[in-house]
């Protein structure tokens, strides 16, 4: 069925005289009237700002205008910055290791970044010519998006060159420990704080070292609080993790990362929200040799002194984040090792560390070394498993990955654990999927898919772990981030609209001859395409 629909789509695009996957760029944002992306005018967003980097004063991206950030722009406490449907912003690239240009709204300020499914707003580097050939194996090449909220925080407070923290505040990683990078509420934390709303947006290319162990993450969110909205966002090539969650109690749905250098999804410090419909698809290791964890879950990264040391009851300051609905999907290799064949670090579904807690339910793994991993020591996650603190139900987990391992020397996975898992919990180890294909291949440098991807199983995998009635979740009563016989939800507007690798979930395009239009000489090149299917 792949190759079916792979060729049919190479036959439209060859007939047409153009490469389809340019065309969702080089048109973005024309049915909310934005003008072809070339023909934009571009502004450095250093003439709006302050001598210091500040957005003092509220302020509009009209999506005929592309923003260039020449600077780490830092919306400030009381600001806000609306970027309209449709709207280009590019990181101007600077060298790795060097402080790089990113997007920071601050405590108090907010971002309105409210795409629409066929006007997204898409966030990537300054190379980039949006018209669909951009290399996916380019990765750091800016900042990144960060968001300092006011919510809770597990962290001892301390000093970073001339700024200094109270215990539940913390300095973002990757900024240089500037005094406006301080995130969380401190002893009153505001855990419903808003930061706004960042919806269908697309992140791409960023995600540098500043220093030696300090790393920018595509989007990094700091204590950020439930009244902040996250939905339909996707991480795409990034050269450390996707999404970082230092803490807060945003909630967060229809998240993607493809090809990042690192984890995929990162929990640290006291996240405490909750997640549905998550994708994860790592890199060939020839594009991305990093490339660890699907998760990093730790709990609180050293807070424990603070908070009053270990226990086996619930930690008002540990992670404790709710998830449902993930597919997760490795790149194959099994092992650390580093060399040809391998990925660095550890290849895990789920990595859970330093004292996380938290629930995951009804996801899909496979491509890892295993589908979950415990640390074990005297008083990390392991024991929290064993004090039902993790919870880990109805999940499919398919070979090359296996179950459920613990990493220590002196600390073993039972037979008892394993009842447990694949009895009690739930979960199931098979060779297959109907209808579910994770093995891929893809050029880094020319973006041409080789061999794609079908991570729709031919029927909905059927669960007991049904997601809580909340008023957040959506009711969904299968196993895995897509439901069978309908459009994923990445369909139009996300980055497998201009790399094929998922088929079924790249539009019919529109912009035929790649002219920034939509017109009759696209209706005649359609017309002689007519038969031929797309969604």
């Amino acid at each position: 069925m792949k190759n079916l629909f792979s060729t049919l789509l190479a036959g439209a695009a060859l007939a047409a005289g153009v490469v389809s996957s340019g065309n969702a760029q080089s048109n973005l944002g024309a049915d909310c009237g934005c003008p072809p992306v070339a023909s934009r005018p571009t502004k450095n967003v250093s003439v709006i700002s302050d001598a210091n980097a500040n957005l003092t004063a509220n302020y509009y991206f009209f999506c005929d205008t592309t923003y260039i950030l020449n600077e780490k722009l830092y919306v400030a406490n009381g600001v806000t910055l609306t970027i309209a449907p449709g709207t280009v912003v590019k990181g101007a690239v600077t060298g790795v290791g060097v402080p790089q240009n990113s997007l920071i709204v601050t405590r108090g300020g907010k971002l309105i970044a409210d795409g629409t499914p066929t006007c997204p707003i898409v966030f990537t580097s300054s190379n980039d010519p949006m018209n669909g050939t951009y290399p996916l194996g380019n990765r750091g090449e800016w900042g990144g998006v960060q968001i300092l909220g006011r919510a809770q925080l597990a962290r001892i407070g301390g000093t970073f060159g001339t700024t200094t923290t109270v215990n539940g505040e913390w300095v973002m990683e990757g900024l240089n420990n500037d005094p406006r990078s301080v995130f969380g509420g401190g002893a009153t934390p505001i855990n419903n704080d808003n930061s706004g709303i960042i919806r269908y947006v697309s992140i791409r290319h960023a995600g540098g070292s500043t220093a030696a162990n300090t790393e920018l993450n595509g989007l990094s969110l700091g204590a950020v609080g439930s009244g902040t909205i996250i939905e339909n966002v996707e991480i795409v090539s990034n050269d450390d993790d996707g999404i970082e969650w230092w803490g807060g109690t945003v909630n967060g749905k229809y998240i993607s990362n493809l090809f990042v250098n690192d984890d995929g999804f990162d929990i640290d410090m006291d996240f405490d929200g909750k997640l549905q419909f998550l994708f994860g698809l790592k890199a060939p290791v020839s594009i991305a040799s990093g490339g660890e964890s699907g998760f990093e879950w730790d709990g609180d990264e050293g807070a424990s002194t603070w908070f009053g040391g270990y226990s086996s009851a619930v930690s008002t300051w540990r992670s404790h984040p709710v998830v449902y609905n993930a597919t997760i999907i490795g790149n194959g290799s099994t092992s650390s090792a580093t060399g040809t064949g391998f990925t660095t670090g550890n290849p895990f579904g789920v990595s859970f560390k330093s004292k996380a807690e938290g629930e995951i339910y009804n996801s899909i793994f496979t491509g890892f070394n295993s589908a979950f991993n415990l640390q074990a020591s005297t008083d990390s996650s392991k024991l929290l498993y064993d004090n039902n603190l993790v919870k880990i139900g109805c999940n499919h987990i398919i070979p090359n990955t296996k179950g459920i391992s613990a990493t220590a020397a002196n600390v073993t996975f039972t037979g008892a654990d394993s009842v447990r898992f694949f009895g009690t919990d739930a979960n199931v180890s098979v060779a297959s999927i109907a209808g579910f294909d994770a093995s891929f291949d893809v050029n880094g440098s020319t973006n041409q898919v080789t061999n794609n991807i079908d991570v729709v199983p031919t029927s909905n995998i059927a669960t007991t772990c049904t997601p809580p009635a909340d008023g957040f979740f959506t009711p969904a009563n299968y196993r895995g981030a897509f439901e069978a016989g309908k459009k994923g939800w990445l369909n139009k507007w996300a980055y497998t609209s201009v790399v094929n690798i998922i088929p079924g979930l790249a539009p019919c395009p529109t912009d035929l001859n790649a002219d920034g239009v939509t017109n009759t000489s696209d209706f005649l090149l359609f017309v002689a395409q007519f038969n031929l299917s797309c969604n």
